[in-house]
């Protein structure tokens, strides 16, 4: 941001002194003594430039006070730390949202998978990670200490722990064989919920 802010002033500096420029080397001349003289030769000469110069070192200082300033409010009481804070913000769909109500690993497998696909850093990670995060975990990852996420394994692993309550319980066989149609269940629907049972056990097989 700090280099966008100063290629911008730097412009708008180099205007201004190309301007002054330009305009003292078409002054007006006058006659005196019988022979024209430059009428600018009167003036401050370079004085103009270097006052253009002048103003844009102080517009640079000036901006950079200020951007120093709203990354010190930015950073103070936020939970990552400032190197995770001063990384560019990406992009997440907004159908990879988790509100805490369901399993957190299963979130977690998910955005690693995109995470991975997109080839994103491990800072990038935390600022992506944290814009999934919407209702009661969003409000729980602000009650979190100022500085105390320092990368997304300690990120991940703190929200898990958080919701740990919710995370889905394996499925075995025995989950299977304790399956029963249900009274007023059709025979296809029940086929269909054991089938999809049967893709939860990690070791199903066709048998």
């Amino acid at each position: 941001e700090m280099q966008r802010i100063t290629a911008a002033v730097t412009t708008q500096a180099v205007q201004q002194v190309t301007s002054h420029t330009s305009h003292a080397t078409t002054a007006p001349t006058t006659t005196v003594g019988g022979q024209d003289e430059d009428v600018s030769s009167y003036g401050d000469g370079g004085g103009g430039r270097d006052r253009a110069m002048e103003r844009m070192a102080e517009q640079l200082r000036q901006l950079q006070d200020k951007v120093e300033r709203r990354s010190e409010r930015r950073a103070r009481g936020h939970p990552f730390s400032r190197e995770i804070l001063a990384t560019p913000y990406q992009i997440i769909s907004r159908r990879l949202m988790y509100g805490g109500s369901s399993d957190p690993s299963r979130h977690v497998r998910t955005f690693e998978n995109m995470a991975v696909l997109h080839g994103y850093s491990d800072s990038v990670c935390c600022r992506a990670f944290l814009s999934t995060l919407r209702g009661g975990a969003l409000d729980w990852f602000h009650q979190l200490p100022p500085g105390s996420i320092a990368d997304f394994e300690d990120f991940a692993s703190k929200l898990t722990n958080q919701y740990s309550s919710t995370v889905a319980q394996e499925k075995t066989y025995l989950t299977l064989m304790a399956m029963r149609q249900e009274e007023k269940e059709s025979l296809r629907k029940y086929v269909a919920r054991y089938n999809r049972t049967c893709l939860e056990v990690p070791s199903a097989s066709d048998e």
